[in-house]
């Protein structure tokens, strides 16, 4: 049946079968789990183990203690001789009364169902008609909310619960051929684990509870039948009497029921279509009911709980917590965010929702899906659930195997073959030649600090003077203006001036160094431009005044491009006039610091190409790469901190590659671990390990942390790593010889922002594919995850100063303006940005602003074809997202949601 029927009579509804039309894509708010009442999930330890049963006697509690209830069942196979639907709603007619039942009982219903009675994969398989997983936990995600919304109509003061059971174990599959306890994760319900009371019942109980703990679930109670020959609830009450160690202190209740008899062979029911209760089932019910009136009560009293838990969260936290880059003093009511999971790129968040009981969810608490755009803080490598628990499972046996075991001397197998994967994998192939780890992004630094400085002192001969005493030579960075390398004093120092180094946060800063202004590029009315600093506009100036006259021979059209790989031909521009302007300016600068300072630059630091933290700045490649030459040639060694820019961030491997120079130093660490642990990594050439070569042990390098080379970091990143390298698991990863997975065809089109729409069409993975040519063989980079044409239009609308899309990165950089029209600040502390920010949250994206700029940011593993089909991210992140057939293949209006404001036009065509 292709929709639910309601409730005529007890009579129909043991008949009540919902099957619901696929649905083609997901908004956020058809994932809304209502939070009104209690919802629990039932899971087996396997097959055969009373998963049904235990429904039944808790439906036929809930009624018989005059709760409203629903009973939901997913999936079905076996149907229509086999349904447990209409098993339970007989049973709580039976234990109640048929009165009782059509009261309470709100339905007793099926999703989805298939006839064969084999496992779903292999019915949905065998019947054609494979059911997405997304449209399953839509569809659950409905039921809960029509039934919240029903019962809220009945009056105040009333009770209400949904029984959602699951088909076989928490690893059986679904119909689409992922594993349940993986395809209901985005539910966030409340898990009810049915024990296995049989011989070998005790291995698979305690298997069952230890992969719904990996999966991210949360088991309210184990409950088995209990048989006096086994005592297996016993034996499973002893190895989980410690659980609240894991369980943040909640003890978990292993509850026994009494053993239910098969039915007598003469009064089996068998496949009839309206079954009834056999004598056996009868007496369990029975002999059972003030079990299950006990687990109810339970059930109830642990969701009041999480309620208030969740209530009370946003309050406790901010008499307790002190967050980062947070001001607290300023910190309005309301702008907590609870987060009660995740399920891939999507945090599972508490709200107190606004509405009313004739709305779709009833109004009250929910537990809604917000998108984490910001990756959370630019960690997430994987997007799936799936690729996450890879994650997480490298992770638990890492745990269990060593726990932690420090790194001098020592050797185990996630640091050994973690640094044999970064030594001669696309990060450090070709000139790295050792791996030293540390805890996170601003230590890798550091670390890289101290090696290039001891490698410089070394090729100067500035380790001591002729007479052996030390050398007193002060030595500096050259770094760049708007760079960010972490928050501990030393890699405060080495960056520009600005707030986050100010005498407010850091007094002891020095600023040790030389901070060029470097050129940007941004993406304005539909070209990329070039921003040029004080020192450029002059020279600018004259050019453009060249241009004008007709004599001008920088072929490079007044500094800007049409597309991103004509900004990043550096090929063709290294010939062009504009590089000489920028060699004469940094080596005149060089000279004119080191002899106004009496230093030496000992190191050159840069964040490779874009600068996060300050403001998502994308550096004209042409001077990075200038700088490099310049800096190598004065044998400065050159340290590329690519704590945000590396792990394909920005589509390759390593953003320094793009630049054609390879560095002597570079850290690594944020996607390194895959979002799930600390860890970060400074690779070194072998010329800078032989540096600390002496022979007095204060000669090497005294540098190490307690958790160095940690076994849980080390696994975590290894499968990180491994995922990003993997085409079958990175479906972003160029694999020439799949269709629609060669990164340069894709780019042809993609990246020209005046490319005609004749010259793209779509390939059946939903890929763009333009005429450009293809890589010979695997070239390590990804597919272009943003569409750079639809980005260029967005840089022309009326609030939009200018835009940067790269590797997984788009960034909004506002005009100095509200919402309102008003100029506003500018800057880190600058509110351009609060309105937008606001309006995509309200619309299930979680973006953070940096000043006036937001940014939004994929996984390097997110789908390209399928992002939007899962989850339309906002006006913004739907109409960016390639491909353009996923976008429904007409012209759409960027700005249809009303994020950017007014426009006073017809908006942005797309």
């Amino acid at each position: 049946m292709s929709a639910k029927r309601s409730y005529k009579g007890y009579q129909q509804q043991l008949q009540q079968q919902l099957v619901l039309p696929a649905h083609s894509s997901i908004h956020t708010k058809a994932c809304d789990v209502p939070l009104t009442f209690p919802s629990v999930c039932i899971w087996g330890a396997n097959t055969n183990v009373g998963k049904t049963l235990v429904s039944a006697g808790l439906v036929a509690a809930a009624v018989r203690n005059k709760v409203f209830v629903q009973f939901v069942k997913p999936v079905q196979t076996g149907y229509p001789q086999d349904s447990d639907s209409r098993l339970v709603a007989a049973a709580a007619a039976h234990a109640t009364s048929a009165a009782a039942a059509q009261a309470y009982l709100q339905a007793s219903s099926t999703l989805f169902a298939y006839s064969d009675p084999v496992s779903p994969h292999l019915a949905a398989a065998q019947e054609g008609r494979v059911i997405p997983d997304a449209d399953i936990v839509a569809g659950l995600a409905q039921q809960l909310q029509q039934f919240t919304a029903g019962v809220l109509k009945q009056g105040s003061g009333v009770q209400g619960l949904s029984v959602v059971e699951t088909a076989g174990g928490v690893t059986s599959p679904g119909p689409s051929g992922s594993l349940q306890g993986d395809l209901l994760r985005p539910l966030g319900l409340p898990a009810l684990l049915v024990g296995d009371p049989a011989l070998g019942g005790i291995a698979t109980t305690l298997s069952a509870y230890e992969s719904l703990l990996l999966r991210g679930h949360s088991p309210a109670a184990v409950i088995m039948m209990a048989d006096g020959r086994l005592n297996n609830v016993e034996a499973v009450a002893a190895h989980l009497q410690h659980a609240a160690v894991h369980r943040l202190g909640q003890p978990l209740p292993v509850l026994s029921l009494p053993l239910c008899q098969p039915p007598a062979a003469a009064t089996s029911s068998g496949g009839s279509a309206a079954p009834g209760i056999d004598p056996q089932l009868a007496a369990w019910l029975a002999a059972s009911a003030q079990h299950f009136d006990g687990l109810l009560a339970l059930l109830q009293q642990q969701h009041e709980a999480r309620l208030a838990w969740l209530r009370e969260a946003p309050g406790a936290a901010a008499a307790a917590v002190w967050w980062p880059f947070t001001q607290h003093a300023k910190l309005p009511h309301g702008e907590v965010t609870v987060v009660d999971g995740r399920a891939g790129e999507d945090w599972l968040v508490y709200r107190q929702q606004q509405g009313s009981s004739s709305s779709s969810s009833g109004g009250g608490p929910v537990l809604t899906h917000l998108h984490d755009a910001a990756s959370s803080w630019w960690t997430q490598t994987a997007a799936s659930s799936q690729l996450q628990l890879e994650v997480t499972r490298v992770v638990a046996a890492a745990a269990g195997r060593y726990m932690h075991v420090m790194w001098p001397q020592v050797v185990h197998a996630p640091g050994l073959e973690l640094s044999r994967a970064l030594l001669a994998g696309p990060l450090g192939a070709g000139w790295a030649g050792r791996a030293f780890f540390s805890d996170d992004g601003s230590t890798a630094v550091e670390v890289a600090l101290k090696m290039a400085f001891r490698k410089f002192m070394a090729d100067h001969a500035l380790l001591q003077q002729r007479d052996g005493s030390p050398d007193n030579t002060r030595l500096e960075v050259l770094a760049l203006q708007n760079s960010y390398h972490g928050d501990t004093l030393g890699a405060m120092d080495c960056a520009a001036a600005s707030a986050f180094n100010g005498r407010l946060q850091s007094p002891w800063y020095a600023g040790r160094g030389l901070f060029l202004d470097p050129p940007y590029l941004q993406l304005q009315q539909g070209r990329w431009r070039l921003q040029a600093p004080d020192w450029l506009q002059q020279q600018q100036q004259q050019q453009q005044q060249q241009q004008q006259q007709g004599s001008s021979s920088s072929g490079e059209q007044g500094w800007s491009w049409g597309s991103r790989q004509e900004a990043f031909d550096l090929g063709s521009r290294s010939s062009s006039g504009l590089r000489q302007l920028y060699e004469q300016h940094i080596t005149q600068q060089l000279q004119q610091h080191e002899q106004q300072r009496g230093v030496r630059l000992g190191a050159l630091l840069i964040e490779p190409l874009l600068q996060g933290a300050g403001g998502m700045l994308l550096a004209d490649p042409l001077f990075q790469a200038t700088l490099v030459q310049v800096a190598r040639a004065h044998k400065i060694p050159i340290i590329y901190d690519e704590v945000f820019t590396g792990c394909w961030r920005l589509g390759a491997p390593s953003a320094g590659s793009l630049l054609g120079q390879a560095p002597d130093i570079a850290c690594y660490a944020k996607l390194l671990t895959g979002g799930v642990a600390p860890l970060a990594v400074t690779l070194a050439s072998e010329e800078v390990f032989d540096a600390f070569k002496g022979a007095s042990k204060v000669e090497a390098l005294l540098h190490g942390h307690s958790y160095t080379a940690y076994p849980l970091g080390c696994a975590a990143a290894l499968a990180s790593v491994a995922i990003l390298q993997d085409p079958k698991l990175n479906p972003n990863l160029c694999t020439p010889e799949l269709p629609g997975r060669c990164q340069k065809a894709l780019s042809g089109s993609s990246n020209s922002s005046s490319s005609s729409s004749s010259s793209i069409s779509s390939s059946e993975d939903g890929t763009r594919e333009g005429s450009g040519c293809s890589c010979s063989q695997p070239c390590g980079q990804l597919l272009p995850q943003w569409d750079e044409s639809a980005a260029a239009a967005l840089s022309s609308h009326p609030r939009v100063k200018g835009v940067v899309v790269m590797g997984s990165v788009l960034a909004v950089e506002l005009a100095a303006v509200g919402a309102d029209g008003q100029p506003v600040s500018g800057g880190y502390g600058s509110s351009a940005a609060v309105d937008v920010v606001t309006a995509l949250r309200a619309r299930g994206v979680a973006a953070r602003p940096l000043g006036p700029v937001v940014y939004c940011m994929l996984t390097p593993t997110t789908l390209r074809a399928s992002g939007i089909a899962l989850r339309p991210l906002g006006p913004v992140v739907y109409c960016m997202l390639t491909p353009t057939s996923d976008r429904g293949g007409g012209r759409e209006v960027l700005d249809a949601e009303g994020v950017w404001g007014a426009s006073g036009s017809d908006g942005v065509i797309v």
